[in-house]
């Protein structure tokens, strides 16, 4: 069992926490697995947003879709995808350029993204139609997970093996056994482990580096809980401003990447 690490508190007057303006609506956030870059999705500009973390300031502005909102990158750095549920598409960006490389148009509407580990398969969810798409390290699909209930934000384990969805209107986590995502092609019934009761409105999810944790951003309730995978309870919470919608964690663990859908920020929070 994981060690517990002690919850951050969030003082009202705002102490322990930075925040980074970035462009209007951020919805999306994630981190590349050396935490040298930060990028978040903006819904309002169709914008990609690249940070400096270490700088908290921004590096570069690239125009991709018309409403971002899920976003993810892989495991070598090179490639960003984004959600653009406005035109049902999921594109491929080279994280250096910000130029587009590849584009899918679904007849879903794609909201979440999450890369496995390998980097050989992309999961989309699709809450409308309570789903959960299965796609190659492109964007090409393969198959879906059905009868995930109104998932949008996805997070999967350090070993790939658990997909967290987080079920907006059930005030749920629910844990999916995807051990055998590698050879799925088709339609597949999701294989339900737990579901971890949250408060309401869970939206975005990201896992920690060493699998013990799992943060759950709750939209508009400027609210994260901090969830013990071990225990697959809620171990604390913290108190978020501003509409918390994305969320990701650095690669070691210390810090926690907020993107403010109310703000135009993201804010640091120091675990």
């Amino acid at each position: 069992m994981a060690v517990p690490r002690p919850v951050p508190a969030a003082p009202a007057d705002g102490r322990g926490f930075e925040t980074i303006p970035v462009g209007a609506g951020p919805h999306g956030v994630t981190v590349s697995r050396d935490g040298s870059r930060v990028w978040v999705t903006c819904a309002r500009t169709g914008s990609l947003t690249a940070l400096e973390p270490t700088r908290r300031q921004v590096a570069a502005v690239h125009r991709v879709g018309t409403s971002l909102y899920g976003v993810a990158v892989s495991p070598d750095g090179e490639r960003l995808y984004t959600a653009d549920p406005a035109r049902s598409a999921v594109s491929v960006v080279a994280a250096e350029s910000g130029a587009v490389t590849a584009e899918t148009v679904f007849e879903e509407r794609p909201f979440g993204l999450v890369v496995a580990p390998s980097g050989a398969r992309l999961l989309v969810s699709a809450p409308r139609e309570n789903a959960v798409l299965v796609t190659d390290g492109l964007g090409a699909p393969l198959g879906r997970i059905t009868g995930v209930d109104f998932a949008v934000g996805l997070a999967l384990s350090p070993d790939g093996g658990l997909l967290y969805a987080a079920n907006r209107f059930a005030g749920t986590v629910s844990v999916l056994d995807v051990s055998a995502l590698g050879s799925m092609e088709g339609s597949a019934a999701a294989v339900v482990v737990a579901r971890i009761p949250v408060a309401r409105g869970p939206y975005d999810l990201a896992v920690g580096p060493d699998g013990g944790r799992l943060y759950v951003a709750h939209f508009p309730f400027d609210l994260v809980s901090v969830v013990d995978t071990d225990e697959r309870a809620v171990a604390g919470t913290v108190a978020v401003p501003d509409g918390p919608r994305g969320v990701a964690v650095s690669p070691d663990g210390a810090k926690l990447y907020v993107a403010n859908g109310f703000a135009s920020t993201v804010t640091v929070v120091e675990l």
